[in-house]
């Protein structure tokens, strides 16, 4: 096959790859349209190459061009990368780079004609981009996620940019004849360029596989995780609940849980809105945040209600903490839209005895709950049995 082929094939796999990401631009997450931009350049750069044997188009388009636009679409995938975590890339020193390296082509092919410079210029400014790339992405993986896409896509950023470093070798240190041109079907040529055809498309796939996995975590997010409060949804927080119970009847250490529900909410609804509500919902969430520790499992488990298992933790040590959470509450009143509102909660707190079910304790601290809003409101009932 020769070079020219290859070019040919690997712009029509980028055409299919920018097709798929411009699927991805209506999910908003970021990089996504510089993603599609990469491979617009990358596809001008694939085109204008192979014209290099037409004698009558002009080495500023086959030569000077054509690595202008593939030296962009690279730092496009490497503004791509840093925007999909949320960072900007420093478009002045890229952008400056992109001229240096565009104005070394030009020099060394129309004032000291030079293969081996163009080429080494070409590609250690490739190979220093796919670094930055594979590096960028590895200091800002998210941790918990699933590593692969991840993985895939710093290690074919690392091959590149070791490949390209290894053809600026080669190059620079006479191994190609000089006398070859890039469209040489020279052994050398032949192997840089197979490789070259899977680096792009390989780079746009393992950004749409970072892409996928980011709209399943914000998917995820939204299932598991109430909008308002940050809480466990009623779901999520049931389902490690049940997990925790079971660890807790392997090891047999204790377990409590707390039911509690704001005081008095439809009226602070009926005096504030729907705002001033939320508002204290909110409050609320993150007053308990505060006091308890990142072991404990806080949900919301509908309307002004909300839910607290404490793993591996006493009764007595279960109410100390709701009492530090009630205190807080009493001396940090929540401010919506100039005002202050006061607001208390009622709540009710067991500890887990073998043989009960969740559902079982669920029930007990419910009924510890009511006798809390029966007693009078704001305090804490415990309740055993």
């Amino acid at each position: 096959m020769t070079p020219q082929s290859l070019l040919w094939i690997t712009a029509l796999a980028s055409v299919m790859m920018t097709l798929v990401a411009m699927s991805l631009m209506r999910s908003g997450i970021p990089g996504t349209r510089l993603l599609v931009w990469a491979n617009l350049a990358v596809i001008g750069a694939l085109v204008l190459s192979p014209l290099q044997q037409v004698p009558s188009i002009p080495a500023v388009f086959t030569i000077v061009l054509a690595n202008a636009l593939m030296a962009s679409g690279l730092v496009l995938v490497y503004s791509a990368a840093c925007r999909f975590f949320g960072y900007t890339a420093a478009r002045p020193i890229w952008y400056g780079a992109i001229g240096m390296v565009s104005g070394g082509i030009a020099a060394f092919y129309y004032l000291w004609p030079s293969l081996a410079a163009r080429v080494a210029i070409a590609s250690l400014f490739a190979a220093a981009v796919c670094m930055a790339v594979a590096i960028h992405i590895y200091r800002h993986r998210p941790l918990g996620r699933p590593v692969y896409p991840y993985a895939f896509t710093i290690g074919v950023a690392a091959f590149a940019a070791v490949g390209y470093t290894l053809r600026a070798v080669v190059y620079l240190s006479g191994v190609e004849s000089p006398q070859a041109s890039l469209m040489s079907a020279t052994t050398w040529n032949a192997i840089f360029l197979t490789v070259g055809v899977l680096i792009m498309p390989s780079l746009t796939i393992g950004m749409i596989m970072m892409v996928h996995d980011r709209m399943l975590a914000d998917r995820e997010r939204e299932a598991n995780v109430d909008e308002l409060t940050h809480a466990a949804t009623r779901k999520a927080w049931w389902s490690a609940a049940q997990r925790c119970l079971r660890a807790t009847e392997r090891s047999g250490k204790p377990m409590s849980l707390l039911m509690l529900d704001i005081d008095l909410f439809k009226q602070l609804n009926d005096t504030y809105g729907h705002g001033g509500g939320d508002a204290v919902l909110k409050h609320l969430a993150a007053l308990g945040r505060a006091v308890l520790r990142p072991e404990d499992l806080l949900g919301r488990f509908g309307g002004e209600e909300f839910v607290v298992l404490f793993s591996a933790t006493a009764e007595a040590d279960a109410a100390a903490m709701t009492q530090r959470w009630v205190e807080a509450v009493r001396i940090t009143p929540c401010a919506y839209d100039g005002k202050i509102l006061n607001y208390t909660f009622s709540a009710g707190l067991t500890t887990w005895k073998r043989g009960d079910t969740l559902q079982a304790l669920v029930q007990r601290a419910d009924l510890a709950l009511y006798a809390s809003k029966a007693d009078g409101r704001d305090r804490v009932t415990l309740r055993t049995a």
